[in-house]
């Protein structure tokens, strides 16, 4: 086994700590001792403090060849009046090294969960979180040699948290109202703003500078939070204002990110129908390898039947985004889809930079949209060589899986910055479609079924399982009225259904049993429904 070497331990140079014996000390003559010591160590040494005092056992001198210092202590130590001599050492505090020094840090849930309450009072649990911490462990911070355009209402630039990773345009010679670049935009210094159609995409409405804020304010400088990326360069791009913007002004800004050769576009909007333009625009930014993060939507509905867009354009390097609380549950908000949505991230009550340099907490998926932005750019400040589907990619393959998650995003899971910057793969324990067991059901309800009633099955696996799920060809109830219930053995609820529906297999729960319960209100009587069989895995797989 290889040794484990500790830290090396720091003294302040030159000073050393002396305890004397208490009875040589109640007779010493200090001025007298330390006269004969510098005869005997050939070297200088004092008092660190000059001041009259009364007698101390203890003492702190001062070599005046601070390379020197321990052969004094050996010196010192070897005098009969001395009990010890040691180095002054130079302690700190435990503090985990990768925790920035950013005052409301403990506010930021999604960064460091330690189960602590969100902003509307629910308590969390420790670890649902984006796993970053232990990404700066490893000394990785971003780089401002990586540029995320943030595609919405402006960004604040002069907010204290995130001025310093605001992008500037290294060929435009600020207000000299010349197109210095040539690239068709005047003194476009840190962005452009499409809403007004001048060089000043300052933020009016918060949003913007909130999805700054989590990308990257500034870590480490005793401010309000820390961002994904300490450093990073923020390009701010606006094309929204209160009352929304438009389908030109959206087109022109990923145009213009395109233009300016961004790593990375973050796009926390949506609406409209869809459009071939902006459609082409997304995909004119794959061709130069941008990543196109996209927000799924707010409107708890499922993307796969119900089209949101930009988030629904199937471009390959589209990467749409679902929101989840800090229970890892998922946002009763947020949109989501088996296949049009790709990941879930934190997007309820975050707490980010907003404009005159204040902070506020935010939910939406506009707010899950940048933790995912922010770590496409932690991976790209470490291999910058990594396309858009490369980072997709590994994004979504490196997720950690959860429950409220399983079938309603496509890769299952929530985001983790190390696991995404490192290539971290956790294990896989969902079935092998292969394991599951089928076996025939003649569960069903009376059809129609009758008004008030509260009716429950309990359905076991014929031998112990890991898994169990149902099948039903057919569900039927009053929709918001009457309700089929599934709840695992111990009573844990995870599916609850209201309205008509056919072919469905449900999600899978642990263990060998499912309980059904159908309940109806005092008015119609729907068909009803049939658990045509269940499905297992069996524990000895």
């Amino acid at each position: 086994m290889a040794k484990l070497h500790a830290h090396a331990a720091e003294s302040v140079p030159g000073e050393v700590i002396v305890q004397f014996k208490p009875q040589a000390r109640a007779s010493l003559n200090l001025n007298h001792y330390i006269s004969k010591m510098n005869r005997d160590v050939s070297l200088k040494i004092a008092p660190r403090l000059s001041v009259k005092r009364e007698p101390a056992d203890i003492e702190i001198f001062t070599v005046s060849d601070a390379t020197q210092t321990s052969k004094v202590i050996e010196a010192l130590k070897s005098q009969r009046e001395i009990k010890y001599a040691e180095p002054n050492y130079i302690y700190h505090t435990t503090r985990d090294p990768g925790l920035p020094t950013d005052v409301d840090l403990g506010l930021q849930w999604s960064i460091r969960n330690t189960g602590q309450k969100d902003s509307a009072g629910q308590q969390g649990i420790p670890d649902n979180d984006i796993g970053v911490l232990k990404v700066w462990r490893q000394g990785w911070t971003g780089n401002r040699r990586v540029v995320v355009a943030i595609i919405d209402t402006g960004v604040d630039y002069n907010h204290p948290d995130l001025a310093a990773n605001i992008y500037r345009n290294p060929l435009e010679i600020p207000g000299n109202g010349i197109d210095d670049d040539s690239n068709g935009y005047i003194d476009d210094v840190r962005g452009w703003d499409f809403q007004n159609n001048d060089n000043d995409p300052m933020d009016d409405n918060n949003h913007g500078t909130h999805c700054a804020g989590v990308i990257g304010a500034q870590g480490n400088n005793s401010l309000g939070i820390a961002g994904i990326n300490h450093q990073v360069s923020i390009l701010p791009i606006k094309f929204l204002g209160t009352n929304g913007g438009t389908l030109e002004g959206a087109i022109k800004s990923i145009q213009y990110a395109t233009l300016m050769k961004v790593n990375i576009m973050s796009n926390s909007w949506g609406g409209g129908g869809e459009s071939k333009i902006m459609q082409e625009a997304i995909e004119k930014a794959r061709d130069q390898g941008i990543l196109f993060v996209a927000a799924a939507g707010n409107a708890s509905a499922n993307n796969d039947s119900e089209s949101f867009y930009p988030a629904n354009y199937s471009v390959s390097n589209v990467l749409s985004v679902a929101a989840i609380d800090n229970r890892d549950e998922l946002a009763s908000f947020s949109n989501y889809g088996k296949t049009k949505v790709h990941v879930g991230a934190p997007g309820v009550k975050i707490y980010s930079s907003v404009i005159d340099g204040k902070y506020q907490s935010y939910s939406g998926t506009s707010m899950a949209c940048p933790h995912v932005a922010g770590i496409a750019a932690l991976m790209r400040s470490r291999k910058v060589y990594e396309n858009a589907e490369e980072i997709k990619d590994r994004i979504m393959r490196t997720v950690v899986r959860i429950p409220s998650l399983r079938k309603k995003v496509a890769s299952n899971g929530r985001v983790n910055a190390f696991n995404a910057v490192f290539n971290q793969i956790p294990p896989n324990d969902e079935p092998d479609d292969s394991a599951w067991v089928k076996m025939d059901s003649d569960i069903e309800s009376i059809h129609p079924y009758a008004a008030g009633i509260a009716q429950s099955w309990t359905i076991t696996a014929p031998v112990p399982a890991k898994f169990i799920r149902a099948y039903f060809s057919k569900i039927d109830t009053e929709t918001n009225y009457d309700f089929l219930t599934l709840s695992d053995a111990s009573g844990v609820e995870f599916l609850k259904y209201s309205g008509a529906i056919t072919d469905f297999t449900t999600d899978y729960v642990a263990g060998s049993t499912i309980q059904v319960k159908l309940t109806s209100d005092q008015t119609q009587e729907r068909w009803g429904f049939k658990l045509d069989r269940i499905e297992y895995v069996p524990a000895s797989l």
